[in-house]
């Protein structure tokens, strides 16, 4: 329907490159109808905002419709499949870790300002704007170095409950 709306205030702007009826009109003037357009809808589906804003937040963190958002990711974004869902795999590996670490440093005193900071900053912007994987890489690099505490911890229990399983000296 947009098309035809379009079509109807522009005549010639939404046909095809080939055609020579088609009339190019200058961006800004495409841009304000689109705009105009999506506040018109915003408008009337005000009720639906916050939804909405939950369900943008889901995506940036994948945890809503995770397989449209890998589709986003190799289909629009043009990333590749599976480093995609590899690097979706990882994200997720990393939660248990990010989760524990966390703890740890909250019983250390220590604070967690400068990580909550970054992920609320990336839950704004998917929120005022659309959720997208990139906008979480702030949270990702929090995420590793917070896991990294925690690994930190686990490792020598790993370590010395491999060595004493083998015999060997702890």
């Amino acid at each position: 329907q947009l098309q035809f709306e379009m079509e109807e205030e522009y005549p010639g702007s939404y046909r095809s490159p080939d055609d020579p009826e088609r009339v190019v009109y200058d961006e800004s003037v495409i841009d304000r109808f689109n705009t105009e357009k999506a506040l018109e809808y915003t408008f009337d589906n005000l009720d639906r905002y916050p939804l909405v804003v939950l369900a943008r937040m889901g995506r940036s963190l994948e945890v809503f419709r995770v397989e449209h958002t890998l589709r986003v990711n190799y289909n629009v974004e043009g990333r590749w499949k599976i480093p995609s869902v590899l690097g979706l795999v990882g994200y997720y590996g990393l939660i248990p870790f990010t989760i524990l670490g966390f703890e740890m440093l909250r019983r250390r005193g220590e604070r967690l300002v400068p990580f909550a900071a970054m992920w609320t900053l990336v839950l704004f912007a998917s929120a005022i704007t659309f959720g997208l994987t990139r906008y979480r890489v702030p949270i990702d690099v929090a995420m590793i170095l917070v896991s990294s505490f925690s690994l930190a911890w686990l490792w020598p229990h790993l370590v010395g409950g491999v060595r004493s399983a083998l015999g060997a000296d702890p």
